[in-house]
């Protein structure tokens, strides 16, 4: 009988084994997914913003602005020159900004979207 119930005892703690290596399987799949959708988001992210800078920076052309910018603000002081910068790159980054949320909005609802 002590045969018996020692395989029988065995069998129990292989099965116990197996169910908590495969619950561990399971945890460690699901994390790994979880992982995969943030790093897919995070570089979709990434390669729209690239996408975008590419886009805009011949069309904004801050080289050739940047002579002109200086012209019509001749009379200004630097720390006025300065604020004045800082208030057009704030206002264009939120037309931007603006812009690639309206823009997906609108590609996902009307049936028009990309990868």
């Amino acid at each position: 009988m002590s045969a018996g119930s020692n395989a029988e005892k065995r069998c129990r703690q292989n099965v116990a084994k197996a169910r908590g290596t495969a619950k561990k399987d399971r945890q460690g799949r699901r994390e790994r997914d979880e992982g995969y959708i943030v790093n897919s988001t995070f570089k979709e992210l990434v390669s729209s913003a690239f996408l975008v800078v590419a886009a805009l920076f011949p069309i904004v052309n801050p080289l050739g602005s940047a002579p002109i910018f200086l012209i019509l603000t001749r009379g200004l002081s630097e720390q006025a020159r300065a604020r004045l910068a800082r208030s057009i790159a704030v206002n264009g980054l939120g037309l931007m900004v603006t812009s690639i949320f309206i823009g997906t909005t609108y590609s996902v609802s009307s049936g028009f979207h990309s990868l």
